[in-house]
């Protein structure tokens, strides 16, 4: 009795389709390249417009909004673990809303924000991680710290 084998032409799409499967719904992989530890001083929020000219830009690529802006005076700590890790910074930003002002980011952040006034020193610590989900891989910054700095 001789099977009858599908062609390997219908095997291979397939098998990526289940491969890109397997991947989508593998776990996240997050590899930290930097931490980056500081005192910032506080420089007011501007908004921002993206001008990615996608076709979702600039009300809803999620790049335009609200950003708080924070100048580097001092590093505390510095770490660089990857290969690729940021350098130290001179200057900091945080997007805090959308285009339509809709709060963007951690709700936490955003209360220390409220209370800032221009000059006002910050403790600002951040990662630089290279993330991978869902099969795409890209670099992401996180805040892990703001708070009012205590006086001297």
């Amino acid at each position: 009795m001789n099977a009858v084998l599908p062609q390997p032409s219908i095997l291979t799409p397939l098998f990526a389709l289940l491969l890109s499967g397997l991947a989508l719904h593998a776990k996240e992989k997050t590899e930290l390249l930097s931490a980056h530890s500081t005192i910032a001083v506080y420089e007011g929020i501007e908004f921002r417009t993206c001008r990615g000219r996608t076709a979702l830009c600039p009300k809803k690529c999620g790049n335009s909004g609200e950003f708080a802006n924070f100048r580097i005076v001092e590093y505390l700590k510095y770490e660089k673990t990857g290969k690729y890790g940021d350098k130290k910074q001179k200057a900091k930003v945080m997007q805090v809303s959308d285009f339509f002002k809709n709060p963007k980011g951690e709700p936490k952040y955003h209360a220390v924000i409220k209370t800032l006034k221009k000059g006002d020193r910050v403790r600002l610590d951040w990662d630089h991680n290279y993330v991978t989900s869902k099969g795409s891989s890209y670099p992401a910054r996180p805040i892990t710290r703001l708070e009012k700095a205590k006086a001297d």
